[in-house]
């Protein structure tokens, strides 16, 4: 009956280790594209890993969480075969097991309380490992049912602190293979300035008099103090980048923080200070996309063209607006209006009032990010910015 409950954890170990690797490659996934891709168990606002995995909370120590987890489930494996098979050591390696599941299932209750009542959403992946932990801890503690002695087991006797020395070995070990991997996946190569100085050399700079349209798309609570402002161009490389990661960077501030999206192609046809078109589609793309605001789905348009980006012609508009069950006649008419070109002009317009001069170009509350590409420094700015509206 005892080695059954061994068998079972070991199962649960490997089965939380397989699950742990599956949102570590969600992690990554998220880093690098952002919100292009919708993963298996982003099914909608409220039941979405996407927007766990792409929350600041998603890390410890600069490491996924979930990697962490895979190093636990993969140190319990060896000390379930530790107790299955070393019989001198059994009682020694089955407690130390327990604790370790106690430590796991209380990281889980609060990671829990992180998703629930932080980020507000269902975690699929997060809830398979919270419930290997709840079994992992019922099953040690039904093995050693009647053999534990809290004070005997937890001092600091030899298998004890031996077990603890090889824990804190393996962590580092995964830690470092982790942090490594991530230097090379990263395409930008981290800031050798910290954020702690970045952050004053923003908040040095003028604020811009720059009050947005509330006829805009706008994403997050539209009643939120902190604004971000994008100015944005749907041929251009980075935007699309800007287009997939500014959400994800945003998600855990979606109630405190609003996002409003300006047109501003690099195309003289329809903005009067760029001197030459670079983009040639990019006039066309913006009015496409005030029109999908006015058939009442802008953003899932706005991710429908810059996926499409390097194939953008008016056809595919037209196409894209027809996947989603628009009236073809009153798109195409939309897009053909003076009205619509009026607004994407306006929307130039109003960048190069504040002397906009590239895409994408990021205000936050009224000041220009220069690195918003990178989470820390735009998460930072962000806090900073909620922080300064509660003291007022």
């Amino acid at each position: 009956m005892k080695r059954s409950v061994l068998w079972f954890i070991l199962v649960l170990s490997i089965v939380g280790a397989a699950v742990s690797l599956l949102a570590t490659h969600q992690y990554f996934q998220i880093l690098e594209k952002g919100f292009e891709e919708k993963s298996f168990c982003n099914i909608s606002e409220l039941i979405n890993c996407d927007l766990a995995y792409a929350s600041s909370y998603a890390k410890f120590a600069n490491i996924p969480v979930s990697w962490v987890g895979f190093i636990f489930y993969l140190w319990t494996i060896v000390l379930t075969l530790l107790t299955l098979y070393k019989k001198e050591l059994k009682e020694a390696v089955a407690s130390f097991g327990w604790v370790l599941s106690l430590i796991a299932l209380a990281v889980s209750l609060y990671k829990a309380y992180i998703a629930t009542l932080v980020l507000k959403v269902v975690c699929l992946l997060c809830l398979s490992m919270y419930g290997v932990n709840l079994l992992l801890f019922v099953g040690w503690h039904f093995f050693l049912r009647g053999r534990f002695r809290l004070q005997e087991h937890l001092t600091l006797r030899p298998k004890f602190a031996q077990f603890t020395v090889l824990t804190l070995v393996l962590f580092g070990l995964g830690w470092g293979i982790m942090s490594s991997y991530q230097k090379k996946f990263l395409k930008n190569a981290p800031l050798a300035i910290p954020v702690s100085e970045i952050l004053p050399y923003h908040f040095r700079q003028s604020q811009y008099d720059f009050t947005p349209d509330l006829q805009n798309p706008v994403w997050g609570n539209p009643n939120a103090a902190v604004t971000v402002i994008e100015f944005s161009d749907f041929q251009c490389p980075f935007c699309k980048e800007a287009a997939f990661h500014l959400k994800p960077m945003l998600s855990e501030f979606k109630d405190k923080v609003r996002l409003y999206f300006y047109n501003y192609p690099i195309n003289k046809d329809c903005n009067d200070h760029i001197p030459q078109s670079f983009h040639e589609n990019a006039c066309i793309a913006a009015q496409a996309s005030v029109c999908a605001a006015k058939m009442g789905d802008f953003w899932g348009y706005h991710d429908d063209i810059f996926r499409n980006q390097k194939d953008l012609t008016r056809d595919l508009l037209i196409q894209l607006a027809k996947n989603r069950g628009w009236n073809e006649k009153e798109f195409v008419d939309c897009l053909e209006s003076p009205e619509t070109r009026a607004h994407v002009k306006a929307d130039a317009e109003a960048g190069n009032k504040i002397y906009v001069s590239g895409t994408p170009t990021i205000l936050v509350n009224n000041r220009r990010v220069k690195y918003w590409n990178d989470p820390e420094i735009f998460r930072a700015i962000i806090r900073a910015e909620i922080a300064k509206t509660r003291a007022r």
